[in-house]
């Protein structure tokens, strides 16, 4: 049973929240990554650019948001 879900659905101020907070990036869902060292982060960047996944490196929340526009419905 997953808690997260249940308090998204019968929590209205959890829900705005979480509106709030993917309408600043246009409904795109991202991750920071950090590493060990950078022989770490530099083989999941690999990884992630192989997989089409990689937004990008060092993005500050301006240009995520910029980017992200060209995916809004």
């Amino acid at each position: 049973r997953n808690h997260f879900i249940d308090r998204v659905k019968n929590n209205p101020d959890v829900r705005e929240s979480l509106d709030i907070m993917y309408n600043t990036v246009n409904g795109v869902h991202s991750h920071w990554i950090s590493g060990p060292d950078k022989d770490h982060i530099d083989m999941a960047i690999e990884e992630l650019e192989k997989e089409g996944s990689l937004l990008g490196i060092n993005l500050e929340f301006k240009e995520i948001n910029e980017f992200t526009k060209q995916f809004k419905e």
